[in-house]
């Protein structure tokens, strides 16, 4: 079962050094089964915060996963949490609704805390781990 209490949705947290920002999310597989899988099996990830090209609301950390695009698209609204399989992996934070430009798989939801992503420094470490450890 998944942080959540449930197979098809697992609860995670996105938490910078210090604290900030911290983003409650939710992992659901039917959104892409393949990916939300492997990123789950991967949690605790590491890395830095980077902002996305052309989307000052959205930042992303590296994620080597090795997860193919399943169902992709290029718009995100806010509070969406999208894969990009290109350029290694890379997981990524909407806190504002843009156009990507990239095709992304769609992952999860933010449950709380969207509005602290914009806190986020580039290179700021970052930690992405289940919820409740």
């Amino acid at each position: 079962m998944g942080a959540a209490g449930s197979v098809s949705r697992f609860g995670a947290v996105l938490e910078g050094e210090g604290g900030s920002p911290r983003v409650e999310c939710q992992l659901k597989r039917h959104l892409s089964p393949a990916a939300v899988g492997r990123v789950i099996r991967a949690l605790p990830l590491s890395g830095n915060a980077h902002r996305l090209a052309g989307a000052p609301g959205a930042i992303y950390i590296e994620a080597p996963v090795g997860a193919g695009a399943g169902r992709h698209r290029t718009r995100f609204a806010a509070g969406e949490i999208a894969f990009l399989a290109a350029g290694g992996g890379r997981i990524c934070f909407f806190a504002e609704g843009c156009d990507a430009g990239a095709a992304m798989s769609p992952i999860g939801a933010i449950t709380a805390g969207a509005g602290t992503i914009l806190d986020a420094r580039p290179g700021q470490a970052l930690r992405f781990y289940a919820a409740g450890l």
